[in-house]
């Protein structure tokens, strides 16, 4: 019987996020795409999606949407002439797969279900989660990555090293470059941390397995854009380019420096204080979240979005601190509570191609220095009260024995 209520819980929990998910679904709108401003990247997605399902006979994308073939070609075979309908169903389904894929991992991870109840929970709420951030926008590469990104982890993390492993691992690795190239990133950063951890604990490592997984993802992309190359060619159309352009317009706006660590603040809320509350193992969850908030960094202007595509890895790092808290019920509670103001749940995004002027209200990197810094503020002084309480709840139980 004990065991039965100890699984009552996460299923109550997985019902009213589906039931959230429905909610959103039916009630929040959708851009009207034919007036939406063409420097949304939906426009880019769509005209891969219209090449891939026969109604245009040429290609005419720019850097660095021509290699993101996985998710537009997945969608051309759901329907040839609706693109919302059939992105919505890619992005449908991969809510489902990727939401079931991380219950598996923070299971493994042996997580207090109350911090899986909360991570769930914002995971479907936050405004730019997963979840609600695509609702309005379907037209996007983003949300298969999610449990591109959260199998690569399942993977990774009972890796031995045998044939089988390597060639799912390698197949996993090429389909995320195809999703986007920014997995050649987290490819390399798992590969060499995995290489490097193996050594230290003196197994053998055959290296051509390694080298092989992140060369075939370079091929992969290679290959990609030249089938599909980018209507304006040369050398700036590269990655390491872009990075470059990010870290030079940082030099041009320093005010960017002091809003870059307030828009990861926004990505995660007051979630981010799970992080202090136990001593961060550094293991391929740390590597992968240094790699996450590098690449958000650098990724573009779309910072708080970025880093939330390393959902998977940073959320499970900061479940972990959660979970070793004094009272881990009480503090997941307390933490989704004081994030939620953070969430604006209680809002739908509106139809900004026919409402283009209420964009800045939902782009955090379009927001003042002030107003970015007001709700900095509030997440760091509710995070330092629920770090001193959980200090306090140490202090009384070590004083008790």
């Amino acid at each position: 019987m004990a065991n039965d209520r100890r699984y009552l819980f996460p299923v109550i929990t997985a019902m009213v996020c589906v039931l959230l998910y429905m909610l959103y679904m039916w009630l929040q709108p959708v851009y009207t795409y034919i007036v939406l401003d063409k420097r949304f990247d939906a426009h880019q997605y769509n005209a891969l999606f219209q090449f891939m399902a026969g109604q245009t006979q040429s290609l005419a994308v720019y850097f660095p949407f021509n290699g993101r073939l996985l998710v537009p070609f997945l969608a051309s075979l759901i329907s040839s002439y609706d693109a919302v309908f059939a992105f919505q169903w890619i992005n449908a389904i991969s809510i489902i797969i990727t939401f079931g894929f991380l219950i598996y991992l923070w299971n493994q991870e042996n997580l207090h279900p109350a911090a899986i109840a909360a991570g769930s929970l914002w995971f479907f709420v936050h405004w730019k989660g997963p979840v609600r951030m695509y609702l309005p926008d379907p037209i996007t590469a983003d949300v298969p990555g999610y449990w591109l990104l959260t199998l690569w982890i399942i993977l990774l993390n009972r890796f031995t090293g045998g044939f089988w492993q390597w060639s799912v691992l390698i197949i996993t690795a090429c389909l995320g470059t195809l999703q986007k190239e920014s997995f050649i990133g987290i490819t390399a950063a798992s590969i060499l941390w995995w290489v490097w951890k193996q050594k230290k604990e003196g197994f053998p490592v055959q290296v051509q397995w390694p080298i092989l997984t992140i060369v075939l993802t370079i091929i992969t992309r290679a290959l990609a854009s030249f089938y599909f190359p980018p209507v304006i060619q040369g050398w700036k159309q590269s990655s390491f380019i872009t990075v470059i352009k990010s870290l030079w317009l940082y030099i041009l706006e320093p005010q960017r420096v002091l809003l870059l660590p307030m828009w990861w603040l926004m990505a995660y809320g007051v979630f981010w204080i799970g992080l202090l509350l136990t001593n961060v193992k550094r293991d391929l969850f740390y590597i992968l979240s240094i790699t996450g908030i590098l690449l958000s960094a650098v990724g573009g202007n779309d910072v708080s979005r970025y880093a939330t595509t390393f959902f998977p890895v940073l959320m499970t790092l900061i479940l972990r601190g959660v979970t070793a808290s004094k009272n881990p019920g009480q503090m997941a509670a307390l933490i989704l509570l004081a994030s939620l103001p953070l969430s604006r749940f209680w809002e739908l995004e509106p139809d900004l191609g026919r409402f283009p002027q209420q964009r800045y209200q939902w782009c955090v990197e379009c927001w003042s220095l002030a107003e970015t810094g007001l709700w900095a503020t509030y997440i760091l002084l509710t995070g330092w009260v629920l770090y001193l309480n959980n200090k306090r709840q140490q202090l009384r139980l070590s004083e008790s024995e």
